[in-house]
């Protein structure tokens, strides 16, 4: 047996099923515009960082550039930096985001017979690896490197 509902002529109206449907939908709709939102968020977030690795690393290379082959010096190195990149710190901060850690290698040493030390070959290479990663959980932003010569780049 079905079940009608007269309405008076020149009402107009929904009824109240009509308008639980009506905001059924328009909350999945508003939903996923929330999570569009949030995703959208996120990958700016991750964009933005991963801009900010990749200008610290080629910054730090191209102060080693500045140095130099003779006044570079072997080893690893590591720096803090603040959210916008700046702020360079030996040590991490309450205010560090970042963290680069810059390794440099030499693939041949000789001993300095006048002196005793060890010091790159004439021929040598070294090997420079920047590496920026999120301080502090450590997932890798971004890694940059190079080798440089006596002669250069």
């Amino acid at each position: 047996m079905a079940v009608r509902i007269n309405r008076a002529r020149g009402q107009a109206g929904f009824t109240l099923m009509e308008i639980l449907i009506a905001s059924l939908l328009a909350t999945v709709v508003l939903m996923g515009l929330v999570r569009l939102w949030q995703f959208s968020y996120g990958m700016t977030l991750s964009t933005d960082d991963r801009g900010v690795a990749y200008n610290i690393a080629r910054k730090a290379i191209e102060n080693l550039r500045t140095t130099g082959f003779k006044y570079t010096t072997e080893g690893t190195a590591i720096r803090y930096f603040g959210p916008d990149g700046l702020n360079e710190t030996q040590n991490p901060s309450a205010d560090s985001r970042y963290k680069l850690t810059l390794a440099v290698t030499t693939d041949r040493f000789i001993i300095n017979t006048q002196t005793g030390a060890q010091e790159p070959a004439p021929l040598a290479l070294r090997q420079v690896v920047a590496t920026v990663t999120s301080y502090p959980n450590g997932a890798v932003l971004h890694t940059s490197g190079c080798t440089f010569s006596r002669a250069g780049i």
